[in-house]
């Protein structure tokens, strides 16, 4: 579920024995938390916490994570990735909030979102507990509000709310969301199967001629259909490659258009052949259409989806998010960590 490795730039041999001891048993037994690794090695757990630390990195296996294996870190890392995949400017996890007093509140996920030229912050306190969050906790948070720069606060937790939380929370404008594994039994009534048919029309479009320009007296002249059928890559004004080449710039440019032959005219474009560039003034392309087939899709919720998300604050029947897992991960790695 986890690798664990040393950080870039840490050699073993800046490590004392005790901390290569850590070291190779977390590396080892990546699923161990820092008390049972204490308990394995004679530290403190908060000795292993600060190797933990310093000197390595973990990421988890997307793919080998269920409902089963969540625990309070995967859920913060979970809601960290699931709001990463929202339109958002950015998202941190274990983030310090300052104070209006001095000191500083560690949030578990903090989420920045642009509205014009203003820049809203977002709070985020995770609960993955076995019992209902109690009211002391929206009260607290209502007050971190309040005492920084934040806009919003969000409490999301696994196992729900007590009235009085849900009550403070109301008066607050504190939002609470239940999130956590999606059975079967928790969304009865809801359609979460779906049957679909779907004809596709698909199209092809072939490149048919180039209209090229020579610069610096290029010693290739006439007819470039042998060119055709190359992959030709295109580049930009100063010559620099722009990722593209003439059958992606005559896709990009058939999409809106109906079958027949069609001409895209070009600017500030470039070829390269035969180690000579060349102006691009226009690319002609056909657009034709294929067979059409009938395609038939059935997606259940339930294989395709773990967890679901609904605000408590709000009618049953109101919108409920589904999330994946893996997805969450995945957009946690990339966009967060």
């Amino acid at each position: 579920m986890k690798r664990k490795a040393l950080k870039d730039g840490v050699s073993r041999e800046d490590l004392t024995d005790k901390q290569e001891q850590i070291v190779d048993e977390a590396i080892e037994h990546p699923n161990l938390t820092h008390s049972e690794l204490a308990d394995r090695i004679d530290p403190s757990a908060s000795y292993v916490s600060d190797v933990h630390q310093d000197y390595l990195e973990e990421e988890f296996i997307a793919d080998a994570v269920t409902p089963d294996d969540l625990d309070e870190d995967i859920y913060e890392i979970i809601v960290a990735g699931m709001r990463s995949m929202e339109e958002v400017d950015r998202v941190e996890r274990q983030y310090d909030i300052d104070l209006n007093r001095g000191d500083a509140k560690e949030a578990d996920v903090v989420v920045w979102v642009s509205q014009g030229s203003y820049e809203f912050m977002v709070m985020i306190e995770c609960k993955f507990h076995g019992t209902a969050v109690e009211q002391d906790v929206p009260a607290a948070m209502a007050w971190y509000q309040e005492s920084s720069d934040v806009n919003q606060t969000l409490i999301i937790s696994s196992s729900g709310f007590q009235s009085g939380a849900k009550s403070i929370a109301r008066d607050t404008g504190i939002e609470l969301y239940q999130f956590d594994e999606l059975r079967r039994e928790d969304l009865q009534g809801r359609m979460m199967q779906f049957n679909f048919n779907i004809t596709v029309n698909p199209r092809q479009t072939e490149v048919v001629d180039i209209g090229l320009e020579p610069i610096e007296g290029s010693p290739h002249e006439g007819d470039v259909s042998e060119y055709v059928n190359r992959n030709p890559a295109l580049f930009d004004a100063e010559r620099r490659p722009i990722g593209k080449d003439v059958f992606d710039r005559a896709w990009e440019a058939s999409l809106d258009k109906s079958p027949g032959v069609h001409t895209e005219e070009i600017d500030d474009r470039l070829m390269l052949l035969d180690d000579q560039f060349y102006r691009v003034n226009a690319i002609q392309y056909e657009v034709r259409e294929l067979d059409s087939a009938e395609v038939e899709y059935e997606l259940d919720a339930y294989d395709e989806y773990d967890l679901y998300m609904k605000n408590v604050l709000v009618k049953e029947e109101e919108q409920v998010d589904l999330v994946s897992i893996k997805e969450a991960i995945q957009a946690f790695e990339e966009n967060v960590r």
